[in-house]
């Protein structure tokens, strides 16, 4: 913080808690997200070799697939370690 310019402080400390703001939501919606994503798993595992060949199936498990993606990306986890960064004391 002692690099920055004098003026841009402020600006910088509006946008970070603008930022803890949507970390919190993130953290909710991650969440959530679980929870989806427990369910399309189990509705997937009790479907697969039913629907294997439908397009409606190759839609879900795209679909499935995607999530995963989202929920291993820790997007909660990426942002508070990028807010933390501004708070580090190099000492």
């Amino acid at each position: 913080r002692e690099a920055l310019p004098a003026e841009l402080v402020s600006v910088i400390d509006q946008e970070l808690k603008t930022l803890r703001t949507t970390s919190r939501a993130v953290h909710s919606l991650s969440s959530i997200l679980d929870a989806e994503l427990a369910i399309l798993d189990r509705v997937y595992y009790k479907g697969n070799s039913q629907h294997r060949s439908g397009i409606f199936w190759k839609r879900a498990a795209e679909i499935r697939r995607l999530a995963r993606r989202v929920h291993n990306a820790k997007l909660g986890g990426l942002i508070d370690a990028f807010r933390e960064l501004f708070f580090f004391d190099p000492k």
